[in-house]
């Protein structure tokens, strides 16, 4: 049998004990890095919409996990809610400086930074603007450190009848929705017709695709859903 210096096995025990200690810092540095944009309060200079903030340095924040109907459109007036929606988040921002939570992308192709957006209490804004029923959920892999929270959130809005949820328009169904980006479509739509079997989902109302946590296709339902929001909410132009 081999034998070992005396104190060789304990220096080697200590000596891997520090060794995984130094990994595990590394480790949790690394996942705070990444998960922080900053652990300092921010300052916020502007809201312009409902999901959208600007920060005092010029920093263009888009909140994660929710869309808010548009406050200005090219087009014409706002969508169903969204001067509302702004004016929410501009209220609770107005509570004073946030804290950015990122989740595992940094910015979306349009340069915007990702963040949770925690205010002064210790609240989420994201989550907050869902409670009152004026944005929907919006999950986009492979940012969904919070989506098993902020889903039931929007569920009991909607059994509140807050904001949006209202009035959900009646469009003629069915509906497919994609397990795997979390969209749904019409079934005419082309993003439609290349989903897999096993990521397909069929929807018989918005108010069942909404509920499961689908956003609605930029391309095939988004304005079409709009459009028949104000006219069940019997909204005038803003």
């Amino acid at each position: 049998m081999r034998s070992f210096p005396v104190g060789f096995i304990g220096n080697r025990f200590r000596l891997g004990g520090l060794a995984a200690c130094i990994l595990a810092a590394l480790l949790a540095w690394f996942l705070f890095a990444g998960a922080s944009d900053s652990p300092a309060p921010r300052k916020v200079r502007l809201v312009p919409d409902g999901d959208t903030l600007i920060l005092e340095d010029g920093q263009l924040v888009r909140l994660i996990g929710i869309n808010a109907p548009e406050a200005d459109t090219p087009e014409g007036p706002a969508e169903p809610f969204g001067i509302e929606a702004r004016e929410a988040l501009r209220g609770l921002i107005s509570l004073g400086p946030v804290v950015l939570e990122r989740d595992r992308e940094q910015k979306d192709r349009f340069g915007r930074t990702l963040a949770y957006v925690f205010l002064p209490d210790g609240s989420m804004a994201n989550e907050r603007m869902l409670a009152q029923g004026l944005a929907w959920a919006l999950s986009i892999s492979p940012n969904s450190r919070y989506t098993d929270r902020l889903l039931p959130v929007q569920q009991d809005a909607m059994i509140r009848a807050e904001g949006l949820w209202r009035a959900i328009p009646s469009l003629p169904g069915p509906f497919v929705g994609n397990a795997r980006t979390k969209r749904f479509h019409d079934t005419a739509c082309p993003h439609a017709q290349g989903i897999s079997r096993k990521n397909r989902f069929p929807f018989q109302s918005l108010a069942q695709a909404f509920h499961q946590g689908h956003a609605p296709c930029k391309s095939c339902l988004h304005d079409r859903i709009m459009d028949a929001w104000k006219a069940s909410l019997n909204l005038s132009p803003k």
